[in-house]
C-alpha cells in the first residue's frame, strides 16, 4: 500500500466515525503498519489527539507526517523486535 492510499483509507474511515481524526489515523496505522504505530505511540509524533482534518497544521501532526513519510517505504516484515 502506498502512503497516499493509507491516508485516503483513513479519510474514508474518519467520515463514517465519531472518533477524532488522529485517533482514526492511529488505529488504521496499527492495523496496516503496527511497527510504525509502535514507534510513534506516546511520543511527540503520536497523532492520536489531533481532533480534525483541519488541524493538520498542529505541530504534533506535522511531526507525525514527517516521520511517516520518512519511514513508510521501510519494508515491514511482520516480525516483532
Amino acid at each position: 500500500m502506498r502512503l497516499f492510499e493509507f491516508f485516503q483509507q483513513a479519510d474514508d474511515l474518519y467520515v463514517s466515525s465519531s472518533k477524532k481524526w488522529g485517533q482514526v489515523v492511529f488505529d488504521h496505522l496499527e492495523e496496516i503498519r503496527p511497527d510504525l504505530a509502535k514507534a510513534v505511540k506516546g511520543t511527540d509524533k503520536d497523532p492520536f489527539n489531533v481532533k480534525g482534518r483541519d488541524n493538520r497544521s498542529e505541530p504534533q501532526w506535522k511531526r507525525f507526517e514527517e516521520f511517516i513519510t520518512a519511514n513508510w517505504a521501510i519494508v515491514y516484515t511482520g516480525e516483532d523486535d
